[in-house]
């Protein structure tokens, strides 16, 4: 799952690249449009994170006592999200 960072990062920068040229080409006036298409994207990309984080700290079972992996597996991806778009509607 961590490993997935760089070619992420890499992928997420030629997207945004050809986003900014897309705006370019139309000088400037799909602005909003673009921008907002990456933010669904990395929206998506987030989610698809968290839930396959919670999926992973679900699995393990070693350390059931432990105050981290307690709070770790009580963590839902949909309640994360929902204090996200809180947190961005408050913005």
């Amino acid at each position: 799952m961590t490993s997935g960072g760089i070619i992420k990062a890499m992928a997420d920068g030629v997207t945004c690249a050809d986003i900014i040229a897309g705006i370019f080409k139309t000088s400037g006036h799909d602005t909003h449009h673009g921008l907002m298409q990456y933010q669904q994207m990395l929206t998506q990309r987030y989610q698809h994170y968290l839930a396959m984080r919670a999926h992973y700290y679900q699995q393990e079972k070693r350390f059931l006592n432990s105050p981290f992996w307690q709070k770790m597996q009580a963590m839902s991806p949909h309640k994360i999200h929902s204090e996200m778009e809180l947190q961005a509607n408050l913005t």
